[in-house]
């Protein structure tokens, strides 16, 4: 059976039992333990110069993530937010596996806001680099997340992603992605 296709089906099928957590209805938005769905659009580009001349490539896939997170308001009024995020997911075309672990600190906006920034670490499984199969580096970021229920939250999220260089004899490439998703919080 396709691995993607179950990883998916298992996100989908995750939605109706995170909802019907005991008691989740009395979840604060912004606070404690979370999980996610995520969707998106990933963007590997690569350059540099090989023996055939320069490189100048970029790979668009859509992709699809899991996230497990854990938040908690600080200081006196409770506005800033820090917290940290899990994610693993893969890309749509091809076998890409991504990954990644952050810290996000955020600052509440109104009442149902948070705008946040994050900074990591995350990689990417079965890309051929010439290498190996695989890239990993710093992650940075950021984003908007609105609660729309008490346990539930949307989130537009932007992440960068610096894999640095891979030199192989008489080439060197540099690997960099760019993802951009939305999705979809369940706080418990």
């Amino acid at each position: 059976m396709n691995k993607k296709l179950d990883f998916g089906r298992i996100c989908l099928l995750a939605f109706p039992l995170v909802i019907l957590v005991p008691g989740a209805s009395h979840a604060e938005e912004f606070k404690g333990p979370y999980v996610a769905v995520e969707g998106g659009i990933g963007v590997l580009k690569t350059d540099g110069t090989t023996l055939g001349g320069p490189v100048d490539e970029a790979e668009n896939s859509g992709l699809l993530s899991g996230v497990l997170g854990y938040r908690s308001p600080v200081g006196a009024n409770g506005r800033l937010v820090l917290g940290a995020e899990g994610i693993f997911g893969f890309y749509t075309s091809g076998t890409n596996l991504h990954y990644g672990v952050y810290g996000i600190g955020g600052y509440r906006v109104g009442d149902k806001g948070l705008a946040y920034l994050r900074v990591g670490y995350g990689g990417l499984k079965d890309v051929q680099t010439g290498t190996g199969n695989s890239l990993d580096g710093p992650v940075f970021g950021g984003g908007y997340e609105f609660s729309i229920h008490e346990k539930a939250n949307l989130r537009l999220d932007y992440r960068y992603l610096s894999y640095g260089d891979v030199n192989i004899p008489d080439n060197t490439l540099d690997f960099s992605g760019h993802e951009i998703t939305a999705g979809l919080l369940f706080n418990f």
